[in-house]
């Protein structure tokens, strides 16, 4: 697994979601890939912690309704019926 560490972007505070400004990083890691198709994929609750950051989709559950939150950040959260299509930002 690799993990690459991109500042964050002058100004934006703790928290906030920004661009990283990282598309040339984004850009040599697909090339690292060599031929790929974007498509739907399936995923499994995981994470992982690096440099004292979690990266991952977390699971949660509040007032008996289940999510999955993309970290870092926790400001992305999916909801069933897990299409992709219903989420809360």
């Amino acid at each position: 697994m690799k993990v690459d560490e991109v500042p964050r972007a002058h100004g934006v505070p703790p928290g906030q979601a920004a661009s990283a400004g990282a598309d040339g990083l984004v850009a040599a890691r697909l090339g690292e890939l060599g031929k790929y198709v974007l498509e739907p994929i399936d995923v499994a609750p995981f994470s992982v912690e690096r440099n004292g950051v979690t990266f991952g989709w977390v699971g949660d559950e509040f007032e008996g309704m289940y999510s999955i939150h993309i970290e870092p950040g926790d400001f992305i959260a999916y909801y069933a019926p897990w299409d992709g299509l219903g989420y809360d930002t």
